[in-house]
């Protein structure tokens, strides 16, 4: 086996950028016309529900609905959803289940049990005629071609979030909580978000390999907070997908009161760190890395930079400045998926094991789609 098969990975990593503002583009359209084709528009409490990477697309767009949309969000794992939260839900709530495939048992099983509590129910999806669509009261299609089952992928990711910012702006529009000035806005920050990936991919090209060549990594650790929490869960599902390494997730202020205690020397610790409400934490936890020996690395805005100078390591954010925290996960994923890239090319691994072992394929399959939907 050789290393070009990783090849395309690499390929779709640098397509994000072709497709992240007609993503957010086409989720606005197709909310504004879902939302005022609707006899009356009330929403009180919306819900963010999926599995894996749909998930971590929901937590980190959270804190955009907070601020655009303007409605109470909360975000679950399906079977949480599906199995203990949704008795609770009322009927001016919104639920939005998230699946590119649109087969993922448990987030259908979501929607169906959201209609019986009288929600209102929407599907962002890559498959319009999936069966999470067909369960759905709307459907929002999430135009980007799918790797999925193929390679670790990373634009259905990046679709389902640019999606989902555009369902919010057009809640905040409707409910008056934003205006349309705003909506533009969002929009300029997105189209800047876009023309930032590129050189964010290049800039980091170089320093993540030097990482790999230079560090004997035993164990990587990933730690943010808000939104980024889901970035560097995304992260360490990418590292695990194309090189199947385990990779340790905590927030940035839990990470100093667990992972701290089993870090040092082999282990890697990447802190995602845009401008934001724990930007300043960050600075402080970076020494406590060196205490134990570990290796500290910080993503963080190129103008930054020198505030990380005790870091080993830093991965840039290029091509913006000052980005909003709640934009932050569309960009600071790069570096991540980047370094899940290029662990894979180092290791010689195979995509998710599943061409040593077909039986793990199949069965991975079965449990994700054909697990038995209860109503």
């Amino acid at each position: 086996m050789t290393n070009n098969i990783w090849t395309p990975m690499l390929d779709e990593i640098r397509s994000q950028q072709e497709y992240l503002l007609s993503c957010y583009r086409e989720g606005l359209e197709q909310a504004d016309r879902l939302l005022k084709s609707s006899e009356e528009i009330s929403i009180d409490k919306i819900y963010i529900t999926g599995c894996g990477d749909s998930f971590y697309a929901g937590t980190v767009c959270k804190m955009f609905f907070s601020k655009y949309a303007g409605v109470s969000t909360e975000v679950y794992q399906a079977l949480e959803f599906s199995r203990y939260i949704w008795p609770e839900i009322e009927e001016n709530s919104l639920v939005v289940g998230i699946s590119s495939s649109g087969e993922v048992a448990r987030t259908i099983e979501c929607l169906k049990r959201a209609k019986k509590a009288g929600a209102r129910t929407v599907a962002i999806t890559a498959d319009p005629n999936s069966r999470l669509a067909r369960a759905a009261d709307s459907v929002i299609e999430v135009k980007i071609p799918s790797s999925y089952g193929k390679l670790p992928g990373t634009r259905s990711y990046m679709g389902s979030v640019a999606s989902l910012m555009g369902l919010a702006a057009v809640i905040g529009i409707i409910k008056e909580f934003i205006t349309r000035d705003d909506a533009v806005r969002i929009e300029n920050i997105m189209e800047n978000i876009s023309g930032a990936i590129a050189e964010t991919i290049e800039i980091n090209l170089t320093e993540i390999e030097s990482i790999i060549e230079n560090e004997n990594i035993e164990q990587i650790q990933l730690a943010g907070s808000g939104p980024n929490l889901g970035t560097a869960e995304f992260g360490a599902m990418k590292i695990l997908e194309a090189a199947g390494l385990n990779s340790s997730v905590q927030g940035t202020e839990e990470w100093a009161h667990t992972l701290y205690f089993t870090a040092g020397r082999g282990t890697c610790v990447f802190f995602i760190a845009p401008e934001g409400n724990s930007f300043d934490r960050t600075i402080e936890i970076i020494p406590a890395v060196k205490t134990v020996d570990g290796t500290a690395i910080v993503i963080t805005e190129e103008r930054k930079a020198e505030t990380f100078s005790s870091a080993d390591y830093i991965l840039r954010i290029r091509g913006v400045a000052n980005l909003p925290e709640e934009f932050s996960g569309l960009l600071f994923i790069i570096p991540l998926e980047i370094l899940a890239y290029k662990l894979a090319v180092s290791l010689n691994a195979t995509p998710m094991g599943f061409e040593d072992n077909p039986a793990k394929k199949k069965e991975n399959f079965r449990q994700i789609r054909e697990s038995r939907i209860t109503v």
